[in-house]
Parts: C-alpha cells; sequence; structure tokens
C-alpha cells in the first residue's frame, strides 16, 4: 500500500478514462484489441476484507504476441483526507503490477487489495525526541455511515517488446504529475504502453466500494438481511438452440448449403438465481425515502465477427420476486461465408458486479 495519488488527480484520471470505456462497450463486434470486461471479486467488501483485480481482454489478430495488464488503485467519490478527523492525510493508493494475461485472455492480478477497518497513516506531529509520540496514527477507513469507493485506473498494453520496468515508471509519473494530469486529457494510458516499447493500448476503469452496514448507504437494511453485493454468475448460454460450453469449441451451426449463412441465430443467456440479489435503494421522488429491491441485470454481447441486433440484453428491477427463469436474448447473424468464431458473454448488474464467460463455435455449410 503506498500514499502518493491525490484525489482531484485520480478523479481527472478517471473522468478521462470513462470515455474511453463507453467506446469500447458500443460495439459488440471484435475486431482489435480490447477490454471486454473488469471484474472486483467481490466488488463490495465490508470493512476488514479484500478483493481482487481481474481484467478480461481480447486480442484476436495479436497473433500470440505478448499482453498485460496493470494499474492504481485509488479513492473515488471518498477519500480519508476529507475526513474531519483525518485532515492532511494522504488517501489510500494500491499498486496493480503489470501481468501477464492467462490462456483464457484474463489478467488475474497476483495479490488481493486488503482494506482494513484502519490503516496506518503518517503522523505530521511525530516528534523524534518525543518517548511519547508516534510515528503513525491509525485512520479510520471510512467514517460510519459513508462507503468508500474506491477506482481502479487500468491499463492493457500488447507487444512482445513491452517492457514492464518502464511501463511502471511512466505510470508512476504521469499519477504523480499533479494538475498536468488533467491538461494530458485523453493521451492518458496508451502513452504508457507506446514509452514502454508496446504495439498499441487500452484503458479502462473500475470502481468498487467498501461498504459499512447502514441502512443510508448499504446494499441492504441492516436488519440482519444485509448482503454485500457479489457479482452475478452465468448458468447457460445458447445460440441457435445449441448449449454452448464455456472455452470447449467443437460446436457448429449448420448454414443453408446454397444460400451460405445468412438467417440469423438465435441467442439466449440465464444467470444463476443467486444473481439477483435484493438491496435497499433511494426513491428517486423522494431522497428521504428508500425501498428494498431486486436488482436489475444485463449481458453485453462480444463476438469475433458477424453482427448482433442486441449488444445487451436486460431485465428490469423488480419489488416483489427475483426472474431467474427471464431470458437474456438476442440474434447473432453471422458472415455469410462463416467461418470459426469467439463469443464473450459478459454479466453486470448495475451496482458494480461483474462476471463472464467464453465460447468458440463454428458455422458454415456442412460438407
Amino acid at each position: 500500500m503506498r500514499s502518493t495519488l491525490t484525489l482531484p488527480v485520480s478523479l481527472a484520471l478517471a473522468a478521462a478514462l470513462c470515455s474511453c470505456q463507453a467506446e469500447l462497450e458500443a460495439a459488440s463486434e471484435v475486431t482489435k484489441l480490447r477490454i471486454l470486461g473488469v471484474q472486483a471479486d467481490p466488488p463490495e467488501i465490508p470493512p476488514g476484507g479484500e478483493t481482487a483485480i481481474r481484467v478480461l481482454t481480447a486480442d484476436p489478430n495479436g497473433a500470440g504476441r505478448r499482453v498485460v495488464g496493470g494499474g492504481i488503485v485509488v479513492p473515488g467519490q471518498f477519500s480519508p483526507s476529507s475526513s474531519p478527523d483525518t485532515e492532511g492525510l494522504p488517501p489510500l493508493y494500491y499498486a496493480l503490477p503489470f501481468t501477464d494475461v492467462n490462456w483464457e485472455g484474463v489478467v488475474a492480478f497476483p495479490d488481493h487489495l486488503a482494506f482494513p477497518e484502519y490503516y496506518l497513516a503518517p503522523n505530521p506531529a511525530f516528534d523524534p525526541g518525543d518517548p511519547d509520540s508516534e510515528e503513525h496514527l491509525q485512520v479510520p477507513i471510512a467514517p460510519p455511515g459513508e462507503p468508500l469507493t474506491m477506482t481502479a485506473i487500468l491499463v492493457v498494453c500488447a507487444g512482445d517488446g513491452f517492457d514492464e520496468i518502464a511501463a511502471y515508471a511512466a505510470l508512476e509519473a504521469f499519477s504523480m504529475a499533479g494538475d498536468a494530469a488533467e491538461s494530458m486529457g485523453a493521451l492518458a494510458f496508451e502513452e504508457i504502453c507506446a514509452e514502454a516499447g508496446a504495439d498499441e493500448g487500452v484503458a479502462a476503469i473500475k470502481t468498487f466500494t467498501v461498504a459499512v452496514c447502514d441502512p443510508a448507504t448499504s446494499s441492504l437494511s441492516c436488519d440482519g438481511e444485509y448482503e454485500p453485493n457479489a457479482n452475478p454468475e452465468i448458468e447457460s448460454v445458447d445460440l441457435g438452440g445449441v448449449p454452448l460450453v464455456p472455452l470447449v469449441g467443437g460446436v457448429c451451426l449448420e448454414c443453408d448449403f446454397e444460400d451460405g449463412c445468412r438467417e440469423p441465430f438465435a441467442v439466449v443467456g440465464y444467470l444463476e438465481g443467486g444473481s439477483f440479489q435484493r438491496y435497499e435503494r433511494k426513491l428517486a421522488e423522494n431522497l428521504d425515502e428508500t425501498e428494498v429491491v431486486y436488482e436489475r441485470t444485463y449481458i453485453s454481447w462480444f463476438l469475433t465477427g458477424g453482427k448482433i441486433d442486441e449488444e445487451r440484453s436486460g431485465n428490469g428491477s423488480t419489488i416483489d420476486a427475483i426472474q431467474p427463469d427471464e431470458p437474456f436474448e438476442a440474434n447473432w447473424i453471422p458472415p455469410f461465408e462463416g467461418g470459426d468464431f469467439t463469443l464473450w458473454a459478459v454479466a453486470h448488474d448495475i451496482r458494480g458486479g461483474v462476471s463472464w464467460e467464453q465460447y468458440d463455435f463454428t458455422a458454415g455449410t456442412l460438407p
């Protein structure tokens, strides 16, 4: 844990990267280096807990080149330094070391991020000559009733010439640039990949919450029903009526022998029942009142070819009952000539939960 980045800089960086992420999510066809999803597991943790950051990447035309991810994690909407009890103290800061993608295209950072109920911060009044003076102070991670929102700022670089030492030096220099970071704007982190000798780079942000069990801010009321938000889980995906198996090929969808692949194939996904959690939200018309609902979820679809008519398939929030049997549906139109394809289903809930599955399949005419 380090303490160097100020909150204004972190928010400026997050704002610069938001537009980047929105552009990435706007198109379902994956034809170049992409970040398809970022997961904090769990996405909401109690003080004293920990979480792990994972990044789903795709590099369909990279021909097996090296792909790595790294970044920093800083406070977002709330900083301990903004609390009257911690005036002038630095915020939390975590480094995510550059890590190679695994065979699934996932960057799984080796260390979990721990959030103790209190953390040690330098004591500005420390007097080395005073035996009763303490070098560090115990600072609460968040005042009672206030959640701590953290932001992971991530960069993924691709290229066999990538130098992680140079990349992290550039990342640290940029993160400590102070007011200069705001003026640099959209240059952000793609330049870090170039400075480190990579062919190209992409960036994304992810927020997650260190929650406090308080009715005004937590996911559920604190009457014994409190349950931190968890990531939704994909139960199954069918394509053209054929069940797909994650990371296992062999499924061949048959196109018309004479007309080729002209007809769309139905994409149908289901989430596991536990993905539909209850939580307490404030009423839009009266922020002093709350209601308990089952959360809204959706699946984002990504493919290496063809077109899909619904890039996101979702359901609405409900007050009375969960809807685990409600399918998430879309239609995929393959290229006329067919081919080999990869489909990613990335599940979201509206409170920051994310998970995914990858499916490989073939579409074409049978001999």
